[in-house]
């Protein structure tokens, strides 16, 4: 899995394509608003069909945040890769913290990924050091 802004598939060649892919998160203030969010996802090894969701969960309080589901992957051949994308839209980040987002078939988990959601001091702090180049929310 990838944490992008956007995954756009292409109509001709149905490849995709994951935009502004990152692990963390800057905000100087919270709670923080994070649009657009998305999550690149290639499943492989997986043989029938299956309901999927993906919930994004504070890892600090063990709260869900948000969680998107409806989806079907129908796996014809065991070796084929499954590779979508899925939106979030306007996710509220509470606070700084590890967050992460899961990938559930059939109630079960599949898999996940993690994004760190870090505070920056206001501008002009004493002794900053630059910031990484990483996607920022105000």
């Amino acid at each position: 899995m990838l944490v992008c802004d956007l995954v756009i598939k292409e109509a001709g060649t149905n490849k995709h394509t994951a935009v502004g892919i990152f692990t963390d998160v800057f905000a100087s203030s919270f709670p923080m608003m994070l649009n657009p969010l998305a999550v690149y996802v290639c499943v492989s090894d997986a043989l029938g069909t299956y309901d999927l969701a993906m919930e994004l969960v504070d890892l600090e309080q063990d709260r869900t945040l948000g969680r998107v589901q409806g989806l079907k992957l129908h796996a014809k051949e065991k070796l084929q890769s499954n590779d979508f994308g899925i939106r979030f839209v306007n996710t509220v980040f509470p606070h700084p913290g590890t967050f992460e987002f899961r990938l559930l078939a059939d109630g079960r988990p599949l898999g996940s990924k993690t994004l760190r959601v870090r505070q920056i001091p206001p501008q002009g702090a004493p002794g900053m050091p630059g910031l990484p180049d990483t996607p920022r929310a105000s």
